[in-house]
Formats: structure tokens, sequence, C-alpha cells
């Protein structure tokens, strides 16, 4: 299958002045444009890559009232999705980075549209990231909401492989090349925690 992320990241046509955002318009460009990208007519499974929405992303663990901003609607966006899993155009949806808060509307919106439930979710999730375990694992469930984790991160960046360990700094690897890109991963406890992984 196919996977492509209709998210903020992704903003074909899209005005060089307009915020990238998850509305209509720029789901449909973001799928249209990747339908000729990838020579294909349709697109097994698409994701929004990150929510519209203020929501603590990349490690963050609180959430702060004081940095929401307006937002698309959840009905503006499923809606949007419909009318392309409706045209043939994609078959399945999915969500990526997303909070309980935000599986739980997105897929009581959906059942509202009647618009097919999200299939997946695609969050950070290692050993030593189990945000899925104890926040979404209930709303995902079979028995509920049935939205399957597509993990990423498994190795935290490459810090489980135990190539950081002792000081070590291989010259192509992520944390030396970005060493302030996913900083979760190369924090202290992140390290303790791989160097007793490797231990056993």
């Amino acid at each position: 299958g196919i996977g492509i992320t209709a998210g903020n990241a992704i903003r074909p046509g899209a005005n060089p002045d307009e915020r990238t955002q998850l509305n209509r318009r720029q789901i449909h460009l973001a799928v249209n444009a990747s339908l000729v990208r990838l020579k294909t007519s349709y697109i097994d499974l698409i994701q929004i890559h990150w929510p519209d929405r203020y929501v603590p992303l990349w490690g963050q663990q609180a959430y702060n009232p004081g940095k929401e901003f307006a937002s698309n609607s959840f009905e503006e966006q499923v809606k949007a999705i419909g009318e392309l899993i409706e045209s043939g155009k994609v078959r399945f949806w999915g969500l990526s980075n997303e909070t309980t808060y935000g599986v739980v509307h997105m897929a009581e919106t959906a059942k509202r549209l009647g618009v097919p439930l999200p299939v997946s979710i695609q969050n950070d999730y290692s050993l030593v990231v189990r945000r899925f375990e104890y926040e979404l694992a209930e709303a995902c469930a079979p028995s509920h909401y049935n939205v399957g984790l597509l993990p990423y991160g498994l190795l935290a960046g490459g810090t489980l492989s135990g190539k950081y360990l002792d000081g070590q700094h291989p010259p192509r690897a992520r944390h030396v090349l970005c060493p302030t890109f996913q900083p979760r991963y190369c924090a202290p406890p992140t390290m303790a925690a791989a160097a007793q992984y490797a231990a056993l």
C-alpha cells in the first residue's frame, strides 16, 4: 500500500502567504498533488501528520492552554477526508501524533458524518516512550474505536541501538549530524535506560 501524510508539512498549490492548515481546500490539494506525484489513481492510506490545533508534541508532556490558537474544526477535516474516500481517491485514513482527545473527537465526528473511522495512528512509541500505553490504548482498542498503532521512533532515534553509549559519536549518526533534533531521545534518562537495556 501507499501511505502519505496530508498535514501541515504538505501544502502543494497553497498560497505561500497562507498558513498551512488542515482545511478542506488544503487537504484536497495535498491528496491531488500526491496522486500526481505517485502516478496513481488512489491512495491506500492517508494520515493527518499532526493535529491542526495546538497539542504538546515532540516529547512535550504538559498541555498549556495559553498556547491554543484558532484551528480548523474536526468536522471540516473529517468531511474533507470523507469526500476523498467517497470519490475513490483515498481508501483509508489515519492520524499521527494525536492525543486521546483528538482520537475520540475525530472518531465521533466520523460517526456523526457517516465517514469511515480512522484505521491507524502513527505515534512515537518505544521502550523509553510509552505514552501510547497509558494515554491512547483504551480509545484505540478493538473494543472501542479499533485504531491500529503504527509506531515510529522504535529505537528512540537510534539511541536504543547502543550506538551512542559510552560517549560514542558515530560520524554519520542522526544525533551527531542534527544534535538539536528530537532531544528527548538523547536526554539523560533515555541514555541511562539505553545503557540498562544494552546490559541485559
